[in-house]
């Protein structure tokens, strides 16, 4: 349901699960500098807030919420660059806690509206997302999709890394990341996702008593056909390592609203994108070769 312009909320109403899911995604254009900053924001929101300061406090809160578990992750979605900040916690139907649904999006509000965007936590911050983009690059499976991407996508967002480039993050100052989060909360298309056994006139009144986002213009390329004239190219690089890692990329032209967009999907399962596919089984089951094809 539409809250706002440019802020909605989905309930996903399942019995199946004892846990209560709650997503809250920011969607901005996506750019090789915003990118970078977004995704070091997104590990200060999730690390400390102006009531707790310190990760003692953060972590004995989230103890006393029956271990709710708090992550945020950066992902690219067509052209914009998606802020996904996530929380899981029990059902209250199964602790003594019955008020524990209103607690979490309160803590949510202190998490997102006033966050601790000073000096130290930014220092920290860097050198975790510095640390991450090394992991990506020394993983050959990883940099060999990256890199392949960067190459295939140059001049479109598919080239861009929605995590960020380690020379870019060098560069980030913590005015940067105050100005990021400005825009993340005033400016960003909000999407709010509850999944889980909740009433949904509950949920409702605690987004809107919790997590009132402004309304905001909507003017963002959730989707594209990639449009290149790259060619037939090839690009090899060695590493002293024992396994050999090969990405082989081709356009489609074909965006997630046209027609045949799912014979596509059909197609690429067939390709072997499933365990339960004749053609996976044969290569990475009786062959032992790593082996995955998906969708971009």
């Amino acid at each position: 349901m539409l809250l706002k312009q440019g802020v909605g909320l989905e309930v996903l109403q399942t019995k199946k699960i004892k846990d209560i899911g709650i997503s809250i995604r920011f969607r901005s254009p996506l750019d090789e500098k915003s990118a970078c900053v977004r995704s070091l924001l997104a590990l200060m929101l999730c690390d400390r807030s102006l009531r707790y300061d310190t990760k003692q406090k953060m972590s004995m809160h989230l103890d006393a919420l029956y271990g709710a578990s708090l992550n945020a992750q950066t992902m690219g979605y067509g052209a914009s660059h998606v802020v996904d900040i996530r929380m899981k916690v029990i059902n209250p139907k199964y602790c003594d806690n019955v008020n524990l649904n209103e607690e979490i999006f309160a803590f949510l509000k202190e998490i997102l509206f006033f966050p601790a965007i000073r000096e130290d936590v930014f220092i920290e911050a860097k050198k975790m997302l510095e640390a991450k983009i090394k992991r990506n690059i020394d993983d050959p499976a990883q940099y060999s999709i990256s890199k392949a991407l960067k190459l295939a996508g140059e001049g479109t967002p598919l080239a861009i890394s929605s995590l960020g480039e380690s020379e870019i993050c060098q560069s980030i100052t913590l005015q940067d990341v105050e100005r990021a989060y400005y825009s993340l909360i005033h400016e960003d298309t909000v999407d709010i996702l509850i999944c889980g056994d909740v009433e949904e006139q509950k949920v409702l009144d605690y987004v809107k008593k919790y997590l009132d986002f402004a309304a905001r213009e909507i003017n963002l390329l959730t989707y594209y056909a990639v449009k290149s004239d790259v060619k037939n190219r090839f690009v090899e690089e060695n590493r002293n390592i024992s396994q050999t890692n090969i990405t082989m990329i081709w356009f489609s032209d074909t965006r997630i609203v046209d027609d045949d967009y799912y014979p596509l999907r059909v197609g690429n399962a067939i390709l072997g994108q499933y365990a339960t596919i004749l053609l996976f089984q044969e290569v990475r089951q009786k062959n032992s070769l790593y082996y995955s094809i998906f969708l971009n």
